[in-house]
């Protein structure tokens, strides 16, 4: 090994070992939000009693903290019996009018104490930088996990689906391709009707609606697989004149079409008719543009896969399509689709920096990288509006693409 190829080695270990640190940090500062950044203490004594204010919304809306209600009125701030606050003792929303207008870290702050200082500066409302910072944390890991984990379902199954079939695998009926060709439009107009009930009602989609739609798009499965499997070999016509589907060439038509389109801007137009869309609907959106990538990743992995010798030997030995596809050819592509998965999410964080600050996407009250970043755009001057949140958005997108190549390399 030259001198040059051993540095190159030591530089990717170092920045390897970099990505997984910074990594954990994210995830765990996204995890303990309220115990670091939070102008509600971690504990705090009322009336004799111990309470945990800083959590104690989140607990009160799962059900289990009836006793919120009496504290939910208290004035933290000038509670004088025992508390202890986070380490920054701000929320992002936090109004301090007393050092608003574009605080600088390193002039002088109107604060009672050193605990009171804001470290990162404020903005122009007199919200603290570094409470936002954190709280872009969590709403990063929210991101990675909604956009990453629907975009890579979609194009799990989309892709797996038009790999494994191929052109020459799949023979309907007449019969079953009519009643395939008007269920289709039947089930998206039904979660049509549903998302644009609760879209016009609450704005977003909440978790109760996307239980709904996933709910009838798998009705809409399980009746097709019951009419195919079931009660297609009892009509006479349907046992005739069997066609072949050409799975995957209609899975490269869709790919072209979608590819062909200014995808970005119809998102842009999308979120446009929104005066402040959820974020639960944003990360969706999200998700319908990036589940293209893996789709075609995961179709080429299958591919390649599925002419193994060992694939040939289970399709000889009778195995359904379900156990080839989830024991056999799914453990030896799923190390290659999380990759492409943690690439799409830093993919998806870039795009949502993108957005919020050109001042779209997000909803109103969320605080993200991004929208820091908007706030610097309006005073060139406040350099750490845009300094420190660009830090943290080049640090997570570097160590997302670091430890995906390593893996990548280690697969």
């Amino acid at each position: 090994m030259s001198k040059q190829q051993s540095h190159i080695r030591s530089f990717q270990s170092k920045a390897y070992a970099f990505a997984k640190f910074w990594l954990k940090v994210i995830v765990f500062i996204a995890l303990a939000l309220e115990f670091l950044a939070s102008d509600k203490p971690i504990v705090a004594n009322y009336e004799g009693k111990l309470y945990l204010p800083a959590i104690g919304q989140e607990l009160f809306d799962l059900g289990c903290n009836k006793r919120y209600n009496v504290i939910r009125r208290v004035d933290w701030q000038n509670h004088q019996g025992f508390k202890l606050m986070p380490l920054v003792p701000y929320s992002a929303q936090s109004l301090d009018f007393a050092n608003n207008g574009f605080k600088s870290p390193f002039e002088s702050q109107r604060v009672e104490s050193w605990r009171y200082r804001h470290w990162l500066g404020t903005d122009k409302l007199g919200r603290d930088v570094l409470a936002g910072i954190l709280t872009g944390c969590r709403i990063s890991l929210k991101v990675a996990l909604i956009v990453g984990f629907v975009a890579g379902l979609i194009g799990l199954i989309l892709g797996g689906f038009a790999g494994y079939f191929g052109n020459r695998t799949i023979k309907w009926s007449i019969t079953q391709i009519v009643l395939t060709i008007l269920l289709i439009p039947v089930t998206f107009y039904a979660m049509y009707m549903l998302g644009k009930s609760t879209l016009m009602v609450t704005g977003d989609f909440t978790f109760k609606t996307i239980l709904s739609l996933l709910g009838i798009f798998g009705i809409s499965i399980s009746g097709l697989w019951l009419f195919q499997k079931k009660l297609s070999p009892l009509i006479p016509s349907t046992r005739r004149k069997l066609v072949y589907i050409p799975v995957d060439q209609l899975f490269n038509m869709l790919i072209v079409l979608l590819s062909a389109l200014p995808v970005t801007l119809i998102l842009l137009a999308i979120l446009g008719v929104f005066k402040s869309p959820g974020f639960n609907l944003t990360m969706l959106l999200y998700a319908g543009i990036f589940w293209i990538f893996i789709a075609r990743i995961v179709r080429g992995e299958v591919i390649r896969v599925k002419e193994k010798n060992y694939i040939l030997s289970a399709r000889q030995l009778g195995l359904s399509h379900w156990k080839i596809f989830w024991r056999h050819i799914f453990p030896n592509i799923k190390d290659q689709l999380l990759v492409t998965m943690a690439m799409t999410v830093s993919s998806a964080l870039l795009l949502e920096a993108a957005l919020s600050y050109l001042g779209i996407g997000m909803a109103a009250g969320e605080v993200s990288w991004g929208i820091l970043l908007n706030q610097g755009k309006s005073n060139l001057n406040a350099y750490w509006l845009s300094i420190f949140p660009g830090i943290f958005l080049i640090a997570t997108v570097f160590s997302i693409n670091t430890f995906a190549e390593q893996e990548k390399r280690g697969a």
